[in-house]
């Protein structure tokens, strides 16, 4: 996969983490039973003294992004510097966002399969990998697809990604969709019952995103009308 090139302007180390989005902490991360076990392992990487490497991996909507941002406000709330990279975003500035990261303990790396066949990217992210070994520093990285599978041209890099440990987040079922979508709602002082959820259900799609979206507009139309959230009010926000 080809990007594009370096230009010639630094890139400024404080921009990393305006990609940062507020709403995205643990305390807002729904958890199923099966990714449960994977947000504690995110957690008590804040505590680590010394070099840990992770990388989680799944579909699109399954949280890697709100996790690996949430693991760097909780950081930022330890004391505990830290950078999150999404790398699919921040590609098109070139390897030198990596400029300097040895100033940090913790480093977040999202979308790392977006510059994974790219000779000049998968250098950078060799020596990075290479360098927090021997700083110790916490490294983290997401992957939509199985680190296992991806195709890198660097033969090593492969291994070193696969150094520490790889957890596959599964996407939810219907019913933890429908818990998750609660718990979301409850945390902006939203009530969602569950003949408006199922009257959603019944008229689109159920992907996270698109059911976070319909949150999103909901939540505005019950400030701007005061009402609450009934089917009638659902049918003339989305309407």
């Amino acid at each position: 996969m080809s990007t594009q090139q370096p230009s010639n302007q630094p890139f400024q180390q404080p921009l990393l983490n305006l990609a940062l989005h507020d709403g995205q902490r643990f305390n807002t991360f729904y958890a199923s039973a099966e990714n449960a076990l994977i947000v504690d392992d995110l957690h008590s990487s804040l505590t680590q003294n010394e070099h840990k490497q992770t990388i989680i991996w799944g579909s699109k909507d399954t949280g890697k992004s709100h996790l690996l941002q949430a693991t760097c406000y909780a950081a930022y709330n330890e004391g505990v510097s830290a950078a999150y990279m999404p790398l699919a975003n921040l590609k098109r500035h070139g390897t030198a966002i990596f400029d300097g990261s040895s100033s940090y303990h913790m480093i977040c790396i999202d979308d790392v399969d977006s510059v994974i066949g790219n000779d000049t990217w998968e250098l950078a992210l060799f020596n990075l990998i290479n360098q927090s070994r021997e700083s110790q520093q916490v490294l983290m990285f997401s992957s939509s697809e199985n680190p296992r599978h991806l195709d890198c041209k660097l033969a090593d890099l492969l291994s070193r990604l696969l150094w520490g440990a790889s957890h596959q987040l599964k996407e939810l079922n219907d019913d933890d969709k429908t818990n998750a979508l609660k718990f979301r709602a409850a945390h902006r002082g939203i009530e969602l019952d569950n003949a408006v959820i199922e009257y959603i259900y019944k008229r689109y799609p159920r992907d996270f995103t698109t059911l976070m979206d319909i949150l999103d507009k909901l939540d505005i139309a019950s400030l701007a009308s005061q009402r609450k959230i009934t089917i009638p009010l659902v049918k003339q926000a989305l309407q």
